[in-house]
């Protein structure tokens, strides 16, 4: 699975993916440190009765919605010279479970919006999604590169792709990140906190809090604080809709 976007294929596979739940954690731990932060900076995930939606300031989203028995399916879109759902059936080879009556009025909002929805894969167990003619040259999978992991969580995506960063991530930070997403995504709560806390109190955590706007005056977070400030369920949290059907209002 690629650490950032310069190894995912174009257009993309599965095994470009990180389980879901990875994904998720990443969004969960990001979201919920700027949510702490004093002077909240604004975070680039959202929560809801449809799942996790990601979106960023060059016009480019992905959601990760649950669906019951612990299935997930992944929608995005980024920007490309062709709408790629304008040639291609998403759904094609979508297994029964998938939300279809969620899953249509999804696409048709998106398509309101002259946008459209460019990659839908889905996961059970093992991500896929449907096959692509050859002329198909990209499906703009590329914009959920680097999330799910904790190089992606705790350093800043063009450090990455630079190799420096002035965060100066410590190992240590890295590893209690890998550890804290990992049960998350178990919704392991209690040790996800101890985790958390764990991370917010060692040096690396800057830009997990602040983001690329950190500097080195920025308000300190009250970690002790965090836990009620977030809810003790913060990490188990999932909403999850119905196999085959439309989420209730």
């Amino acid at each position: 699975m690629p650490h950032d976007k310069r190894d995912f294929h174009h257009p993309g596979r599965p095994s470009d993916l990180p389980a879901p739940g990875m994904l998720w954690a990443h969004g969960v731990i990001e979201h919920g440190a700027r949510r702490i932060a004093p002077d909240r900076p604004w975070s680039e995930f959202s929560f809801g009765p449809e799942g996790m939606h990601h979106v960023n300031l060059g016009g480019c989203w992905w959601q990760l919605t649950w669906v019951e028995g612990d299935r997930a399916v992944l929608t995005g879109y980024e920007p490309l010279e062709d709408t790629i759902d304008a040639e291609v059936d998403l759904f094609g080879g979508g297994p029964d479970w998938l939300p279809w009556e969620w899953l249509d009025a999804h696409f048709a909002r998106y398509r309101r919006d002259d946008m459209g929805v460019s990659f839908l894969y889905w996961w059970d167990g093992a991500w896929a999604r449907t096959d692509y003619p050859a002329e198909i040259e990209d499906d703009g999978l590329v914009t959920v590169g680097g999330f799910g992991t904790p190089e992606g969580l705790l350093v800043p995506e063009q450090d990455l792709l630079d190799g420096d960063s002035p965060f100066r991530v410590e190992e240590r930070a890295l590893a209690l990140g890998g550890e804290l997403m990992a049960c998350v995504a178990d919704r392991d709560g209690e040790r996800a906190w101890e985790l958390f806390l764990d991370l917010l109190r060692t040096g690396g955590a800057e830009y997990l809090i602040y983001g690329a706007g950190y500097e080195p005056d920025a308000p300190h977070v009250d970690v002790d604080a965090a836990r009620d400030g977030l809810g003790a369920d913060w990490f188990t949290r999932r909403a999850t809709l119905p196999a085959g059907a439309q989420p209730t209002a």
